[in-house]
């Protein structure tokens, strides 16, 4: 039995990865002793992964593409969710952004998790001309409506 600690280092995070692999696939029957090292270095993993890892998101754009390859749909079957043949292109190329209808409609028909549809990188290519903080949109959610007019893809 390995001493158990919180995980505050990666090489910690990976030396309990380990030590659960280890003991799963040892073969047999688990004592019981192994059973609760296992339960508790789970939850420590879970609780690493869950606060302290960061995990790089899909690009929502790869993801539909995805989707898509794994259903054997083409461009052109999923015009409907985008408003159009043209519109699905230009967004399937990162010429025009996901609207979130357009997210919502993929994430119940195509089963896309929605962290995959909405992330940091939904706009990559994407830019502002002027800036606006966080804090001013939760302020004044009419200003976003004038901003997102204002998308210019670069």
């Amino acid at each position: 039995m390995m001493k158990i600690t919180v995980l505050k280092t990666e090489t910690d995070y990976n030396k309990a990865c380990k030590r659960l692999y280890d003991i799963d696939f040892k073969g047999g029957k688990h004592t019981s002793s192994e059973i609760e090292e296992m339960e508790i270095l789970t939850a420590l993993v879970e609780h690493y992964q869950n606060h302290k890892s960061k995990f790089d998101l899909p690009d929502p754009i790869e993801s539909i593409k995805f989707a898509m390859e794994q259903k054997g749909l083409k461009q052109k079957d999923l015009a409907g969710f985008f408003g159009g043949e043209t519109r699905a292109s230009e967004a399937l190329n990162h010429k025009r952004p996901l609207s979130m209808e357009t997210i919502i409609l993929l994430h119940i028909y195509l089963k896309i998790p929605l962290s995959s549809l909405i992330n940091d990188k939904l706009n990559i290519g994407f830019k502002l001309e002027k800036k606006l903080s966080s804090a001013q949109a939760f302020k004044e959610p009419k200003l976003l409506q004038k901003f997102k007019k204002e998308l210019v893809y670069v």
